[in-house]
């Protein structure tokens, strides 16, 4: 029954005249060129309570519609974002978000001249906050959808916009999936789209008011014109009606996916309407996923896309035991294929209704997308053995699973695809990559053991990815976020990408690294090669040392030290700076004046490379069970002093297990406490001068003034200028001695005694405080001058004055 909307359980109906406006940006000439009154979209039975997405807060701090009769309660809204400002109309639009620096728009907002431009997307994250960025203008157009007119500009209405940036937490953004129910990866099944029924979302009659959804029915999914890129969604305006100001808003389907979950699933966004239909632009046809993917693969991202399965996987049929496990078998799936075996469909496993849980590939063949339904049991995942190489495609693989799914069988891509690799993770062998990009998502760990080949692409959004094998795919490695572990060789990959939260570790061999993320071989004494980095965009280091001592070399997942190997010719691309933090971990509770400390960074080159770290923020942490720092499941806590760290470099002979390099390497070396007399001493001789005129009672330039009064008067030991040693005047008019000296003000410790003599036998300690005469003789505030007056007794023919410096 149309022009109703039902609620469950039944609930009155309230009056059908309220409005719900769904986004349409403008009134249209040209394919829809009737005039529309600004009466809003008729919802009946609309309520706040029922059709607003927001209970309050809206825009900037939207509180989530917590109603139980609420039509999108069962979903997920962390995708549907809105603008950073109004549209002319006096109200919000909105986008699906296809990634988190993806999202869906109208083409036609990108030349409007009503103030409907807009240069920021916000969107409320899982986490409760609302994330706010900007995005890089023009959008892209896709090429399809309804063909609009708009200011002398004509033009398909699907777009994709990008963001300059992503939210700090990208998985706190919901996914929003695209709904694929076409007979091939290759046709438009547009039919298959008519009367399903659609959640479309919508702007509020006020200027901060909730977006709103309402429920509508296609009443027709076709192209318009003759023309196969304009696909569109046709519905009637008795329940829900398009008016100005409501392009762009998202069009899903409340989809039910294979794992039992409710889920938000896009099917276009709202275009158009005339007097008599409200129109919207269809996604899901393969020109328009490809055109999507055309500009989301150059940043890492794929779409993502669902699908209905067609078969799920039995297993075990017939009488003949060899087949009972083979895929290309039709009588091993349900419901049985009626003469082929599934292809190019999505395919369900579920163990709860299978013991056969190792589907053989036994000839090559093609899924466009696989789903492992959870299971209560452990231990029950399935392996896709064989020889026979298995094509995944659009759809790729959804592991809702606590247990790992494995693939010995060879993989190869069909196209560009998203994986969410579950809380069990995915174990992989041999993967073609045929010159697609694979983006993972994985709640646990997933590992590809082999072969990673093609020249396509590999992207990591979260949880931790392992590449144990030796890959030879050339194209680009993003890692949008948590862990990318390589403990064999990604070297042919063109770059490491790594955005601000991803972390680069292991004790393999990538390629170069660059991005605003973290490098870390450990956090486990390992030794990461790589050509080069390229720290521009402000990229971290974190290195764990072990002890006070030279990495071992020779063992690549068990060193010493912590090692970056840099071994190409030009190992920094660009110095470090500030902007580049290098922490070191030293896993001691404790170090010493003297200590030495290599690791880090190694090159191949001799060349000493201190200009290119130098300036970069080193941290020191040392290891403390209390500490409120954590790295590699250790408790540090930062180390402020007073010893001081120096960063050098120092030539070494590093015989790596694949023969001996003559490099260098970072070194840190513990200096003692400047306070000291030991830290003085460290930067107050010329370099090559003896040990023994160093030691404290020495007087390496034979002037009477021993190296510990040269630290205690801040003097040169070796040029010791005369003016400058401790002197004595009479004050006639007074009848005192006054007896001057210099203090060195940073010294730790040091107890400046005078005392005076008549006789130069008998020596009295005087209780006199000094007086600062200048308290910045050198102009630099490391000394100052001081005098203390000694009176004359009557009687008394001379006076003697002596200093005396100690450490107690």
């Amino acid at each position: 029954m149309r022009g109703k909307v039902f609620v469950h359980p039944p609930r009155k109906l309230i009056s059908p005249l309220h409005d719900l406006r769904l986004v349409l940006a403008i009134l249209f000439t040209g394919l829809f060129s009737t005039a529309l009154p600004l009466s809003a979209l008729q919802v009946t039975g609309y309520s706040a309570a029922q059709n607003d997405r927001y209970s309050s807060g809206f825009p900037t701090a939207p509180v989530l519609n917590g109603d139980p009769f609420y039509l999108g309660k069962d979903y997920d809204w962390s995708g549907t974002a809105w603008s950073t400002q109004t549209h002319a109309a006096g109200s919000y639009k909105g986008f699906a978000m296809l990634s988190p620096r993806h999202f869906l728009t109208a083409q036609h907002y990108e030349y409007s001249n009503n103030n409907e431009a807009t240069t920021g997307v916000r969107v409320l994250g899982r986490d409760g906050l609302v994330y706010s960025a900007n995005f890089a203008a023009p959008v892209s157009n896709l090429g399809f959808g309804l063909l609009l007119t708009n200011y002398d500009i004509t033009n398909y209405d699907l777009a994709v916009g990008t963001l300059t940036q992503v939210p700090t937490v990208p998985a706190n953004v919901y996914r929003t999936p695209l709904l694929d129910l076409n007979a091939s990866s290759s046709s438009n099944s547009l039919g298959s789209y008519t009367s399903l029924a659609l959640i479309a979302c919508g702007r509020s009659s006020t200027t901060n008011g909730s977006p709103r959804v309402g429920a509508v029915t296609p009443e027709l999914v076709t192209t318009f014109n003759s023309d196969l890129k304009q696909a569109g969604i046709r519905t009637l305006r008795d329940a829900a009606q398009l008016e100005a100001g409501d392009s762009g808003s998202p069009a899903y389907h409340g989809w039910t996916n294979p794992n039992g979950g409710k889920e938000l699933a896009l099917l276009g966004l709202n275009s158009a309407a005339d007097a008599t239909y409200s129109y919207m632009s269809f996604l899901p046809t393969a020109g328009a996923i490809n055109a999507a993917n055309a500009v989301m693969v150059p940043d890492g991202y794929a779409l993502r896309v669902v699908g209905n399965p067609a078969y799920t996987w039995a297993g075990g049929s017939g009488s003949n035991a060899n087949l009972r496990d083979n895929i290309s078998r039709t009588g091993n799936w349900s419901p049985a294929p009626f003469v082929f075996p599934p292809s190019d469909v999505f395919v369900l496993l579920n163990a709860a209704s299978t013991s056969y849980r190792s589907p053989e590939v036994d000839a090559n063949s093609n899924f466009r997308g696989v789903y492992f339904r959870s299971t209560v049991a452990s231990g029950d995942g399935f392996n896709f053995t064989g020889t026979g190489t298995l094509t995944i495609g659009r759809g790729g693989i959804t592991n809702y699973d606590n247990d790992p799914q494995a693939f010995t069988a060879p993989l190869a891509l069909g196209d560009h695809q998203y994986w969410d690799a579950g809380p069990g993770g995915l174990n992989l062998a041999n993967l073609n990559t045929n010159g697609k990009l694979l983006e993972i998502q994985t709640g646990g760990t997933t590992t590809i053991s082999g072969n990673i080949s093609g020249n396509g692409s590999l992207a990591l959004d979260s949880g931790l990815l392992v590449l144990s094998g030796d890959s030879s795919f050339t194209g680009t490695t993003w890692v949008h976020g948590s862990t990318l572990r390589v403990t064999g060789s990604v070297s042919a990959s063109s770059a490491i990408k790594l955005a601000g939260s991803a972390i680069l570790e292991g004790h393999g061999t990538s390629a170069s690294a660059q991005g605003s993320g973290t490098v870390s071989p450990g956090p486990a004494a390992r030794i990461l090669t790589m050509p080069s980095v390229d720290p521009a965009s402000g990229l971290d280091f974190a290195f764990e040392f072990g002890a006070a001592s030279a990495p071992a070399f020779g063992s690549a997942s068990a060193s010493t030290n912590d090692v970056m190997r840099l071994s190409g010719v030009t190992p920094f691309s660009a110095p470090l700076g500030p902007t580049n933090k290098v922490s070191v971990y030293l896993d001691v509770p404790s170090f010493a004046a003297g200590q030495v400390f290599q690791g880090g960074f190694f090159t191949d080159q001799p060349a000493d490379f201190s200009t290119s770290v130098q300036n970069a923020a080193f941290e020191i942490f040392l290891a403390d069970p209390a500490g409120a720092v954590e790295f590699g499941g250790k408790s540090y806590s930062a180390y402020a002093g007073p010893l001081v760290i120096s960063v050098s470099t120092a030539t070494a002979s590093a015989g790596f297990s694949g023969g001996t390099v003559n490099g260098r390497v970072l070194q840190l070396e513990v200096l003692p406490d400047p306070a000291s007399y030991a830290g003085w001493a460290q930067g107050s001789f010329p370099e090559g001068t003896p040990l023994a005129d160093r030691e404290p009672d020495a007087d390496p330039n034979h002037d009477g003034v021993s190296n510990f009064l040269a630290w205690a008067l801040r003097l040169d030991p070796i040029n010791t200028p005369p003016e400058k040693l401790p002197k004595a005047t009479f004050d006639v008019l007074a009848n005192e001695l006054v007896f001057q000296f210099r203090r060195n003000k940073s010294a730790s410790g040091l107890i400046y005694e005078v005392y005076s003599s008549t006789d130069l036998s008998t020596w009295t300690l005087l209780a006199t405080t000094p007086s600062i005469v200048n308290a910045d003789p050198d102009g630099d505030g490391s000394a100052e001058l001081v005098e203390i007056r000694i009176p004359a007794q009557p009687g008394e023919s001379r006076i003697f004055a002596r200093l005396r410096t100690v450490i107690p």
